[in-house]
């Protein structure tokens, strides 16, 4: 067990070494991670036990998952069906994004889910249940490649390549 400032300690958990993951949510009682293909999905009840996930959709390399509304939600930046959705981690819907962009980072709050892609100048999608979206133009020419939700403020954040910064208010 490693020892860290705040009163946390971390310890080490084993995965699948020959597996990478790049983003990891938390909803319906289990954790879901997400890695660069699709056969790169496990869950976890505890954070420390992980179980492959066989027959996630095989199309993309997923970069983020997000829950809300009941729905986990990843996104891929690459692949014909560039987003995929669970209601239990296990079983999954691939679905083609409205705009085909590297999508990078997904986000849920105020009863929406927000993705964000890189490549410059790329549109924005948002969705309140995960399957229908709809596309919008980022304000700025720079990728996007993170974004997150702040419920006192009720707005969405997103930062990007070269100092690039973004808000939307929802109201």
């Amino acid at each position: 067990m490693v020892s860290s400032d705040g009163g946390m300690s971390w310890s080490p958990s084993t995965t699948n070494g020959a597996l990478q993951w790049v983003d990891v949510a938390f909803g319906n009682g289990i954790f879901v991670a997400v890695g660069p293909s699709a056969t790169a999905v496990m869950t976890s009840a505890d954070g420390a036990a992980w179980t492959s996930v066989p027959g996630a959709p095989t199309s993309g390399t997923w970069t983020s998952v997000a829950f809300g509304n009941g729905m986990f939600v990843a996104v891929a930046d690459s692949g014909t069906n560039q987003i995929m959705t669970s209601t239990d981690g296990t079983n999954w819907t691939a679905t083609p994004a409205p705009a085909g962009h590297p999508w990078y980072k997904i986000a849920y709050g105020d009863g929406r889910f927000v993705a964000v892609a890189t490549g410059g100048a790329d549109p924005i999608l948002t969705s309140t249940d995960g399957v229908l979206w709809s596309v919008q133009s980022s304000p700025v020419a720079a990728s996007l490649q993170s974004i997150a939700y702040s419920p006192a403020s009720r707005r969405f954040a997103a930062v990007g390549a070269g100092g690039t910064a973004i808000y939307a208010n929802c109201f």
